[in-house]
């Protein structure tokens, strides 16, 4: 009886398990999913949401902590010096000796412990954290530049299309010359276009690697010695512009190079030709 009790018990826990390890696998995916959010928050400087979220990140994920110390940072960097506290605290509660990040967390819960009592220290946590703030609103608001520099280029790209487009439409089958005309003029502009756009681009790439191996120059501690965190931030800018600007050049180049091809080559003088709005399509009748 008691062995058959055993047995029961034994596939209870069995069928129990499948549900149990789903369930672990869902918060741990909830848990993913929060700190993505988290990180997104702290990277626009809202540290005090970050914090919240990688807490509750914690809290579906308890054996994750690194999100615990992700919040207390986050804590730190909001000037929340009782809650970065605790949150650091917590933390070495529960990092084991060896815990990568356990050095840093000492270290810091040092400076948030000075920093309750220490007006100086208050008062330049506060400036720095007002121009992290700072910073961050003025990478944002260059990121939004370059993403309207990039739309305006693709509805020029679209509006050069449908004007090349209008032109040869209203050719007539008797019109050969001014069709090889147009042919001749869109090829040429297309070449140039295009021979501006490959020279813009290349050398946004080239700025980019550029920045990239100035970044990777650091000293012992890590800290980047290369170039300045203003020069990087402009010259990324700038390579980013060319890339975008220099690839719709190209295209718009190659499309209207191509086109003006047909043209100028046809000797029928019986060309026609039609090009879809969105450029994909090229359709031609002799």
């Amino acid at each position: 009886m008691r062995r058959l009790a055993s047995l029961l018990a034994l596939a209870l826990l069995l069928c129990a398990a499948p549900g149990w390890a789903a369930d672990a696998v869902a918060k741990q995916e909830e848990a993913a999913a929060l700190s993505v959010v988290a990180k997104s928050k702290a990277d626009a400087g809202d540290f005090a949401i970050a914090a919240e979220l990688y807490q509750q990140a914690f809290r579906s994920d308890p054996a994750e902590l690194g999100y615990l110390y992700s919040a207390a940072r986050c804590w730190h960097k909001a000037v929340r010096w009782v809650e970065a506290e605790a949150a650091y605290d917590d933390f070495l509660k529960r990092a084991s000796a060896d815990h990568p990040q356990r050095g840093k967390a000492l270290q810091f819960v040092e400076e948030v412990r000075k920093a309750k009592h220490d007006d100086a220290a208050r008062a330049k946590a506060l400036d720095e954290l007002k121009q992290e703030q700072a910073r961050l609103a003025e990478e944002r608001a260059k990121l939004q530049a370059q993403q309207l520099q990039a739309t305006q280029a693709e509805a020029a790209r679209k509006q050069a299309e449908q004007d090349l487009a209008a032109k040869l439409a209203a050719q007539g089958d008797g019109k050969g010359g001014s069709l090889r005309s147009v042919g001749l003029v869109a090829a040429g502009a297309g070449v140039v276009l295009a021979g501006v756009g490959a020279w813009l681009l290349y050398g946004g790439l080239d700025a980019a690697d550029q920045l990239q191996a100035d970044l990777e120059r650091k000293d012992g501690s890590g800290k980047i010695f290369g170039i300045r965190r203003d020069e990087a931030i402009d010259m990324r800018s700038e390579a980013v512009r060319d890339q975008v600007l220099g690839g719709a050049l190209v295209a718009v180049g190659a499309l209207a190079g191509g086109v003006g091809g047909w043209l100028a080559l046809d000797s029928g003088g019986k060309a026609r030709v039609a090009v879809s709005v969105d450029g994909v399509a090229l359709a031609l009748k002799f």
